[in-house]
């Protein structure tokens, strides 16, 4: 059963099934299967970044690059939740947002990107749900798509309870916590 596609940037077709991942150049087909790396042979989502970075999300959980026909896992060592992912949306600011079965991740593209080729070991992700505001955590499911990014920069995700969205250039983060000085020093004699 076909469960995805998706044209990656090169114009190959990504086709996701129960069976794996299938690439398709003109007459030539790549399989991509748990013998080939991907941790699941049922691929629930297929994604491209604004960086031609391919994503592929399947049942096991957690996020998997492509790169020459390759799988790149992404462990939940590194600090990407072992979560279903049913979307990963760009938001052509430097970050990548996901749509999972517990909320919505959020990681910078750049540090997927040198985590996959070798240059980083742990990633700083966001987890977003019901605390921030969501009616639900569960993002995916039969909705389809599960999730967009419309004209206005702003994203939308399908949810269990209705939808979610925010608008990444509206978001102000907060600023680090402060650290702690001395500013001063009493000396009690008593």
């Amino acid at each position: 059963m076909i469960t995805c596609v998706k044209e990656a940037p090169s114009g190959e077709i990504l086709v996701g099934t129960q069976q794996g991942l299938y690439i398709l150049q003109g007459a030539f087909v790549t399989a991509l299967t748990m013998k080939d790396g991907l941790p699941n042979d049922g691929v629930i989502s297929i994604s491209v970044d604004g960086a031609d970075g391919i994503w592929v999300g399947t049942k096991a959980g957690g996020l998997d690059r492509i790169v020459n026909h390759k799988v790149v896992r992404t462990p939940s060592g590194a600090g990407l939740p072992a979560f279903q992912l049913y979307s990963v949306l760009d938001d052509q600011n430097g970050m990548l947002w996901m749509g999972s079965t517990r909320g919505v991740l959020k990681v910078s593209r750049a540090q997927l990107h040198d985590w996959s080729e070798g240059k980083r070991k742990t990633l700083d992700v966001a987890v977003l749900g019901k605390s921030d505001g969501m009616r639900s955590s569960e993002c995916g499911g039969l909705s389809q798509p599960p999730a967009a990014r419309i004209k206005d920069g702003s994203l939308w995700f399908a949810t269990a309870k209705g939808f979610a969205h925010a608008n990444p250039t509206q978001i102000v983060e907060p600023p680090p916590p402060a650290s702690p000085r001395v500013s001063g020093l009493t000396i009690d004699r008593n």
